[in-house]
C-alpha cells in the first residue's frame, strides 16, 4: 500500500510540476523544458502496526511496507555528483548503487539546427514529454534530443511505446556500452524524499521512481 502511494503520487506530482529550467550551456530563453517534481508534496505513508508482542510479524510487516526510490541512470561523469548530493542530505541515508555496462538510450536523433532541435523539444513539452534535453556537447549526437537512458531494453521500449501513445512517432532506441550507475535510496521517509526531489532538476534525464525494498 505505501509503495502503491508514492508511485501514484510520483506520477501526479509529474503531471503538475513541468517547469522550463535554464540551458547549461546558452541562455536560459530558449532551453527544452525539463521536468521537476514538486517536492513539497510527497508523503509516504507510515506503515501499519502489528499487535503488542509479536515482534516477528512487526518486523515482516515493516519491511514489507517500507518504499524505496531508485534514481538512475548516471553516466561516470554525473554519478560522483549525485553521490556527494545525497550524502549532504542530513539525516543520513542508507543508499546503494547498481553499476551496469550497457545501457539503451531513448532518443530523437540529431536534427539538422540547434534551432530545428530546441524547437522539437517544445512540442514534446507541449505532448507532455518532460524529461528530455537537447545534446549539445558531443558528436556525433549533437543536436539529437535525449528522453532518457535505461537499464535494459524492456524498459527503453516500455518507455518508446508511451511515447507513441503521446504521438512521438520520430524516437529510436540505441544500445550505448558505458558504465552507468543507478541509485537506490532505501525507505527515506517524507522529508528527505522531498529533498531528494529537489535535486531531480539537475539530472533531467534520470528517472526517480518508488520500488519495492523487498531484497535490496
Amino acid at each position: 500500500m505505501r509503495l502503491l502511494f508514492l508511485m501514484l503520487l510520483l506520477i501526479n506530482i509529474a503531471a503538475i510540476g513541468y517547469i522550463r529550467f535554464a540551458e547549461r550551456r546558452a541562455g536560459a530563453d530558449d532551453q527544452a523544458a525539463l521536468l521537476q517534481i514538486n517536492p513539497d508534496k510527497v508523503k509516504l505513508l507510515k506503515p501499519a502496526t502489528a499487535p503488542a508482542g509479536d515482534t516477528q510479524k512487526s518486523s515482516s510487516l515493516a519491511a514489507a511496507q517500507r518504499a524505496c526510490l531508485e534514481w538512475g541512470t548516471f553516466s561516470p561523469d554525473d554519478s560522483p555528483r549525485v553521490a556527494a548530493a545525497l550524502t549532504a542530505l542530513q539525516p543520513p541515508l542508507k543508499v546503494s548503487q547498481r553499476q551496469s555496462d550497457d545501457t539503451y538510450w531513448v532518443h530523437i536523433p540529431s536534427l539538422r539546427t540547434r534551432a530545428d532541435a530546441l524547437n522539437t523539444a517544445s512540442q514534446l513539452k507541449a505532448r507532455g514529454v518532460g524529461n528530455s534535453f537537447v545534446v549539445q556537447d558531443r558528436d556525433p549526437a549533437n543536436f539529437a534530443i535525449s528522453l532518457g537512458e535505461f537499464k535494459n531494453e524492456a524498459g527503453a521500449s516500455a518507455y518508446l511505446a508511451e511515447l507513441a501513445q503521446k504521438g512521438v512517432r520520430s524516437a529510436v532506441i540505441s544500445p550505448r556500452a558505458m558504465k552507468t550507475t543507478t541509485f537506490i535510496i532505501d525507505d527515506p521517509g517524507d522529508a528527505l524524499a522531498s529533498r531528494i526531489t529537489q535535486l531531480t532538476s539537475d539530472f533531467p534525464t534520470a528517472r526517480l521512481t518508488a520500488v519495492s525494498c523487498t531484497g535490496l
